[in-house]
């Protein structure tokens, strides 16, 4: 994600880390969420699936999802997951327009885009017209307090909450080395084609963007595994 030699060693251990910290209630709590706003009939791509834990719910619902994760740290534990599934490695930023309609889901990596207006640009043209973006993310006043009273009021064990606690504290020294895990604090909700947004648990942000006419094709990425 970042070519900072911290920011490289944050993520080379966070992305170890990543299920035991994000495998829990409140993940699947947004999960459902977000099958609900999906509309029936339409093929779905998650970008940036990280380690599968969306993806997993995704196709536990029964939907036919499209995946893409350039982090082979992250995809190899979303292979393992999901044995058989194929994975192209093309970033958020590389995805450019397909024909359409489609929903494409983005759950917990807008904000680590360095430009999210950008990035949120592409994902509407992936849409195409008729389609459908969805953002699901930390809310702009989220903090680690608030996310461990949200996992807390989910039902999530008190061990899951140390543990959550744990790792985020222990790792604090390296995350304010590396710049933070949040590139951007910029809210997707309120931007042009925004069509609702909604606040869960105080912590995240679930955001619905109407896709756009594509004004070119995405090149031929690969599935890899």
């Amino acid at each position: 994600m970042s070519r900072d030699p911290f920011q490289w060693l944050l993520w080379a251990i966070y992305s170890r880390l990543y299920d035991r910290v994000w495998d829990n209630r409140l993940t699947d709590h947004l999960a459902a969420r977000v099958v609900d706003l999906i509309p029936p009939g339409l093929p779905v791509d998650e970008v940036g699936a990280g380690t599968g834990l969306f993806t997993w719910r995704l196709h536990q619902a029964g939907l036919d999802v499209r995946v893409f994760e350039p982090d082979a740290r992250m995809r190899r534990q979303l292979v393992a997951r999901l044995p058989g599934l194929a994975v192209c490695d093309s970033a958020i930023e590389e995805l450019s327009g397909a024909p359409g309609p489609r929903v494409v889901v983005a759950a917990n990596v807008l904000h680590l885009v360095s430009d999210p207006g950008a990035a949120l640009e592409m994902l509407r043209r992936r849409a195409g017209r008729d389609g459908l973006v969805v953002i699901a993310g930390p809310a702009p006043r989220a903090s680690l307090t608030r996310f461990c009273m949200a996992l807390h009021r989910r039902g999530e064990p008190v061990f899951g909450v140390l543990l959550f606690l744990s790792i985020h504290i222990a790792l604090a020294p390296l995350i304010a080395l590396g710049g933070g895990l949040k590139v951007s604090r910029r809210s997707a909700g309120g931007v042009d084609g925004t069509t609702s947004s909604e606040t869960v648990d105080g912590v995240a942000q679930l955001v619905l963007l109407e896709g756009k006419d594509a004004v070119h094709t995405l090149g031929s990425a690969m599935p890899v595994q």
